[in-house]
């Protein structure tokens, strides 16, 4: 399990989205259920970071999808997909990211809004 302070966090600012966006490199303990790459969104549209209150979504080009069964998830359908909009137009450089092959200031500077 990675440590929250591990995580690269992208504010409603900076990725277009109502909420936060975690993201974090594999760092060779992602086995059995966490096995696939991964972001986390906040459930929630606050400033400030609510640790307690991620949700996991695959980074998947074509089909992002939600990790958790039944989640009690904030969020309308619409921002949902604006979510997983933002993962597909994304997606090159946070598989790059999580496979550690860019560094998080690449990622930074590379990361479109939606």
């Amino acid at each position: 399990m990675s440590r929250v302070a591990d995580m690269a966090r992208f504010s409603q600012q900076h990725s277009g989205l109502p909420c936060i966006i975690w993201v974090n490199p594999d760092v060779g303990n992602n086995t059995g259920k966490h096995n696939m790459p991964r972001i986390k969104f906040q459930n929630d549209t606050a400033k400030s970071l609510h640790v307690d209150n991620m949700i996991p979504i695959s980074i998947d080009r074509d089909n992002p999808k939600v990790l958790i069964k039944n989640p009690n998830i904030s969020f309308n359908a619409e921002t949902i997909n604006k979510i997983q909009q933002w993962i597909r137009i994304n997606y090159d450089v946070l598989i790059k990211y999580y496979r550690n092959e860019i560094f998080e200031g690449e990622l930074f500077s590379n990361i479109k809004k939606v």
